[in-house]
């Protein structure tokens, strides 16, 4: 049977205890709810319910308590039992642990007592040690003292012969600005009289320039005077003559004729017999009936001589006009030339010479500049400039201008618009240069190179480059100043080109621009 809990049990479950119904269970269940836990007094305290319904489970209830205890009091005595022999082997174990950890001690206080003479050794040596270093410090101390004091003592002594120098220096120095200031007093008044000087110069070659302009003026009018007395001359000729238009034309090709036997001597002379101080001894006059009259010379003069006259005189004519005439001073101003010249010296170099004799006008080219026989003059053409080297062989290099070179780089995938420059010659202008053919090897590949002794880099064409084995790498591009149409095209370049000059083998730097010529080689 098992056991029932009466503050918990459901009424059919009290139903369940001896002599307990329904209304007994009901009556208990209502006490339960008053009370709310009941006790043993409680029970027996429910009217309705006899009290000696609880006797037999009191006296259960009561042998099973004191079965309980006497199993406690059994476990008890077991547990004290237990208690006492644990305890005894607690001591022992203690006693044990005991004798081990005062062997322990002894040993520790052992170790610990050496370890305390270890520290009391190092303690003294290092003691010692910081007496000895004490010591040295102090002594070092006092070193650097008198160190310290002897090295303000002779510091003293720099500064004082310091001083002493710098008074003499600045007393030298100050003799010799003075001596310098004087110096350059005197060159500067060396210079400004060279100046002075130069600027008289100056207005002397103006001077002189005008007086030029004037006499190449005077020249113009006594060319005119000249030019009419001969068309009088003429006329009167054909008028005394009495010659036909074709005669006019036999006259012409006389006077050509004449001039190829007419000596040197012959033409002085009639060109002193018509000097424009003397011109009217020897210039004929018409008359008003047509006849003609001589004033230092008979009639008996041939005509042949006259005709001869004539065209000295015309040959001397056309000289001196196609000389001093505009167009031909314009035409030797834009003379080529590979450099500038100053006006003095253009006006030192054409010179005019001028005789007694008005006929007689003579003028002396400038010397534009001495050149090599195989090299020309660089003409400039719109668009590109032209290299024409005077050879055997005529060989042409045509600079393209800048637009192509950088058409040329955007096809490319080049597009840099800060270009590094490149010189194709020193300075502004091309240079004089001689230059000429030569065979060399690039890449092991023949070719006839023009050689530019003014260019100072060497060019090749892409064409050219595209042949070679191995193939050039190109490294980027460059702006190459000095050709093209605005002096300066775009251009790519390569390294360490293989170039062989007869025996010679070396690794060059070759600029890539677009040119007529395959090779330019650059010696400057």
């Amino acid at each position: 049977m098992s056991t029932i809990n009466i503050n918990t049990a459901t009424k059919e479950e009290l139903m369940g205890i001896r002599d307990i119904g329904e209304a007994r269970a009901n009556l208990i269940i209502k006490a339960r709810k008053i009370k709310g836990t009941l006790t043993l007094e409680d029970l027996k305290m429910i009217e309705g319910v006899p009290n000696t319904i609880w006797d037999p489970l009191i006296r259960k209830a009561q042998d099973d308590t004191f079965a309980i205890l006497e199993q406690y009091k059994t476990k008890l005595l077991i547990v004290e039992q237990d208690k006492v022999h644990s305890k005894r082997e607690y001591m022992k174990e203690v006693e044990n642990l005991k004798v081990t950890f005062e062997k322990q001690l002894r040993c520790k206080s052992v170790e610990i007592e050496e370890c305390l003479a270890e520290l009391q050794q190092t303690k003294y040596n290092l003691h010692r040690e910081m007496e000895k270093d004490q010591l040295e410090r102090e002594k070092s101390q006092k070193e650097l003292i008198s160190e310290n004091i002897q090295i303000k003592q002779e510091m003293s002594e720099l500064q004082h012969q310091y001083e002493s120098t710098m008074a003499e220096k600045e007393g030298d120095f100050s003799g010799r600005m003075e001596s310098m200031q004087r110096e350059l007093q005197t060159l500067m008044d060396k210079v400004m009289e060279q100046a002075q000087e130069m600027d008289k110069e100056r207005e002397r070659s103006k001077e002189q320039y005008k007086q030029m302009k004037q006499r190449d003026a005077e020249y113009g009018r006594k060319l005119a005077a000249l030019e009419e007395q001969l068309q009088h001359v003429k006329t009167s000729r054909l008028i005394s003559e009495k010659l036909a238009p074709g005669d006019i034309f036999r006259g012409k090709v006389t006077e050509m004729s004449a001039s190829s036997w007419y000596s040197d001597s012959a033409k002085l002379k009639s060109r002193q017999a018509l000097s424009s101080d003397k011109l009217g001894d020897s210039t004929e006059e018409v008359t008003n009936n047509g006849k003609m009259s001589t004033s230092g010379k008979g009639k008996d003069d041939s005509s042949s001589t006259t005709e001869q006259h004539i065209w000295t005189i015309k040959s001397d004519i056309k000289k001196i006009i196609n000389s001093i005439s505009p167009k031909t001073t314009a035409d030797r101003q834009r003379s080529p030339s590979p450099r500038r010249r100053s006006p003095t010296r253009d006006r030192g170099d054409f010179k005019r010479t001028r005789t007694e004799d008005l006929g007689r006008s003579s003028v002396q080219k400038p010397q534009i500049g001495q050149f090599s026989p195989l090299r020309e003059l660089k003409p400039e053409v719109l668009g590109k400039k032209q290299v024409t080297i005077s050879d055997s062989s005529a060989v042409h290099c045509n600079l393209t201008d800048s637009n192509s070179g950088q058409k040329e780089d955007s096809e490319n995938g080049i597009d840099n618009p800060q270009l590094r420059e490149v010189q194709l010659y020193p300075g502004d202008r091309n240079p004089e240069s001689n230059t000429l053919v030569l065979g060399i090897s690039i890449n092991d590949v023949t070719v006839n190179a023009v050689i530019d002794t003014a260019a100072q880099v060497t060019l090749m064409i892409e064409e050219f480059a595209k042949k070679l084995k191995p193939s050039v790498i190109f490294k980027g591009s460059l702006m190459l100043k000095g050709a093209g149409k605005d002096n300066s095209i775009t251009a790519r370049y390569t390294e360490r080109v293989t170039v062989m000059v007869g025996k010679t083998d070396t690794k060059w730097k070759i600029i890539v621009p677009k040119i007529n010529d395959q090779v330019i080689l650059g010696f400057s």
